[in-house]
């Protein structure tokens, strides 16, 4: 049988290279604790790893909101495959609701009759759920202040984006939305802010918790207030990076009089998942609207409705430029000063070929939109952030990707967070964010680099021709908290290029070496044997990794492969070349398939184009 029929054969069985390998021998092991252990003789190492499914988290009742208000719901799962994209299925909402791919859920409830939809994975057809959500009539006049919403919040799963929207009903809006006491924004799970006017609270969690509690008040326009003690529980997930800070400030002034406040943040977005939004060059940003999300602070900003009789307010550009540009004021364009009264200013650039963005904005109330004064913030501050280029999808009749059989338009929606470390003197507070900060406290895996050559191989066994690559991979790579990488004696390691396994091995085969996690692999023998009664493989020898490499002091990992046929990790035994190839990388050290707190379990998206016989992520 030809090599590359053998491929095809593995790929549509679904089985990659499922045998384990023979005669592979360790020279060296350690225990956990970094001594050296006896030496291994017969361990195998394996092609064959088992990935938990995708599963949904999120229960499937979304509780109720206020009917004519807008809303926002996470819909989350847990591992799989990330990026996790959603979509509505047959089953659509009756009312106006937006979901994008991120699996963000907003909209406005247009009756007080319960409904339900359908949210599945793109990427994971199988993968699906109906969701109720419920509508509650709008009081005012007469009716006592309370809260809408349910006690107990849906859950989150750490390092995944997570937004709810509290909701309030009676007395006299506007409602103002804030913690109880100090002890109650502590208990808040970092990586999470609220917007003291919205009610939202979102973010990204940085570490799992048990259920915790905390007391929100809300207060109308009038000064009565109502309040209620709310219970979040935040669940292990996946460690990624949709982008990393790589220098910021921000700086407060207590007790100055109106918006004071001024931010500045440079990060790298990655540039794989700008290109699966249609985002490869300034020229593609034209027109596209921006937000962004700085704890609780919008920027650009909303102007606020003025009431009948009252000035006109100040209308905001949100949209970029052919440059990749977003500023107010901008003198260019308008050729007036901003008014006088207006304190607020920013200025953004986006470069999609180098993914950094850039924001600097001044006279914004942070103190009161990131929800506390700071004194009761711990050092470092961590601080939430979203970005947000173009409009999210509606699941009305609208053309949209988040609706089945629709087409695509630009969507790029992240979350992620970053740490400032944080001082106060006497007035004044400052946070800063420098590029040694990007082994951010929330965990962090993000692939940076990949070399690698792909050239024509003849098997002698077989006499076909086809393309054999050999890959090194470079990136980032922490556990929650910021805390090193380690693992328990039970321990799989299990390493995926997209859905082909190249290599799951005793995590107690790693070395110890202060601060370095290494395992070398020199076996690089691959060998099919076709049973000469059924044409099929019957054994596998030999596994892909070469070299695997933690660094826990740099917060960095890198690995690399044998050479091994194409079709085994791409799924096409030749790569086409100039043309973009996307798939994950998974690295996870866990008990097994059933381990739902595995000791790490991190994926990031790459993109790889092949040029001559070159292998390269840009």
């Amino acid at each position: 049988m030809k090599m590359f029929h053998v491929n095809r054969w593995l790929r549509s069985a679904g089985l990659g290279l499922a045998c384990a390998c023979l005669g592979f021998t360790y020279a060296l092991a350690t225990s956990t604790d970094g001594a050296v252990g006896r030496g291994l003789s017969g361990r195998q190492i394996s092609t064959n790893c088992q990935r938990p499914p995708a599963r949904f988290v999120t229960e499937a009742d979304l509780g109720d909101v206020v009917v004519g208000t807008h809303f926002t719901r996470q819909i989350l799962v847990r591992f799989g495959f990330k990026p996790h994209l959603f979509v509505v299925g047959t089953v659509k909402p009756r009312s106006t609701f937006t979901i994008d791919e991120s699996g963000a859920l907003s909209g406005t409830k247009t009756d007080t009759e319960e409904e339900s939809f359908e949210v599945r994975l793109s990427n994971s057809p199988d993968t699906r759920q109906l969701f109720r959500i419920r509508g509650v009539t709008s009081r005012q006049d007469n009716v006592a202040l309370q809260f809408v919403s349910g006690s107990t919040l849906p859950r989150a799963v750490a390092g995944e984006p997570y937004t709810y929207t509290l909701h309030a009903n009676g007395g006299a809006p506007p409602y103002i939305f804030q913690f109880k006491s100090r002890s109650d924004i502590r208990a808040l799970p970092k990586g999470l802010s609220l917007n003291v006017e919205t009610g939202e609270i979102f973010g990204k969690p940085v570490t799992p918790t048990t259920p915790v509690a905390f007391t929100m008040v809300a207060t109308d326009s009038l000064g009565t207030s109502t309040e209620r003690t709310f219970t979040l529980e935040v669940l292990s997930g996946t460690i990624s990076s949709q982008f990393v800070a790589t220098n910021g400030s921000f700086k407060l002034n207590f007790g100055a009089e109106g918006d004071a406040d001024s931010v500045s943040l440079s990060m790298v977005l990655n540039k794989t998942e700008l290109a699966n939004a249609g985002i490869r060059r300034t020229e593609d940003l034209q027109g596209l609207e921006f937000s962004l999300g700085f704890g609780g602070a919008t920027i650009p900003p909303v102007a606020a409705t003025a009431e009948e009789g009252a000035p006109a307010q100040t209308s905001f550009p949100r949209t970029f430029d052919r440059g990749g540009n977003l500023k107010f004021p901008n003198l260019l364009l308008t050729g007036l000063p901003p008014a006088r009264t207006e304190t607020r200013r920013y200025e953004i650039n986006l470069n999609p070929k180098t993914g950094v963005l850039r924001l600097r904005a001044s006279g914004f109330n942070l103190i009161r939109l990131l929800g506390a004064n700071f004194e009761t913030f711990e050092n470092p501050a961590i601080i939430p952030v979203s970005v947000r280029i173009g409009a999210a999808a509606s699941t009305d009749d609208t053309p949209s990707p988040t609706v089945e059989g629709n087409n695509s338009t630009v969507q790029f929606n992240k979350t992620d967070i970053v740490r400032f470390s944080y001082r106060r003197r006497g007035n004044n507070g400052f946070g800063s964010a420098r590029a040694n900060d990007r082994l951010a406290p929330g965990g962090l895996f993000l692939i940076t680099r990949v070399v690698g050559t792909e050239e024509k191989f003849n098997d002698p066994k077989t006499k076909t021709i086809y393309d054999r690559v050999v890959m090194r991979l470079t990136g980032y790579m922490r556990n929650i908290n910021g805390g090193p990488v380690t693992f328990e004696a039970t321990d799989n390691v299990q390493i995926l290029l997209g859905n082909a396994c190249i290599g799951t091995f005793p995590a107690t085969s790693l070395k110890v070496e202060g601060d370095r996690l290494t395992f070398r692999n020199d076996d690089n023998t691959i060998n099919l044997d076709i049973n000469p009664n059924t044409g099929l493989p019957t054994d596998v020898e030999g596994a892909f990794i070469k070299n695997f490499v933690i660094d826990n002091k740099k917060g960095t990992v890198d690995f690399d492969i044998h050479p091994t046929p194409a079709g085994d990790i791409f799924g096409d035994d030749i790569l086409e070349g100039g043309v973009p190839f996307v798939m994950p990388v998974t690295i996870t050290i866990s008990g097994g398939e059933n381990d739902v707190s595995p000791s790490y379990d991190g994926q990031s998206s790459v993109t790889i184009f092949r040029r001559g016989n070159t292998l390269k992520n840009k």
